[in-house]
């Protein structure tokens, strides 16, 4: 997932390009199988306690963008102490243009 949300975010226009000179739109699709690997396996068990967990975590997860061109030295300061501590779980996303 994360190459896909590279592609996507940082080559924007290209895949605007490539859905209009094709007349189709990118639909993403997210499958997750659990798949018993032992006579006792209980897969529908096992993706009851990942739901869970997803919703225990969803919380934590919350998203912002901020454009760089206005950013000064003083927020990259901070942000990058937030980014570094070690209890934070962090998905940054870079362009030339945006942080994610």
């Amino acid at each position: 997932m994360h190459h896909f949300s590279y592609v996507t975010q940082n080559y924007k226009e290209e895949i605007k390009r490539i859905e209009k000179a094709n007349g189709v739109k990118l639909v993403a699709e997210v499958k997750l199988t659990f798949e018993a690997d032992q006579k006792d396996g209980r897969p529908n068990y096992a993706f009851s306690e990942f739901i869970n967990l997803v919703q225990k975590c969803s919380g934590e997860s919350r998203g912002f963008t901020v454009p760089l061109k206005n950013m000064n030295r003083k927020q990259w300061s901070d942000a990058l102490k937030i980014i570094q501590r070690p209890e934070n779980k962090l998905l940054l996303t870079l362009s030339s243009e945006e942080m994610t």
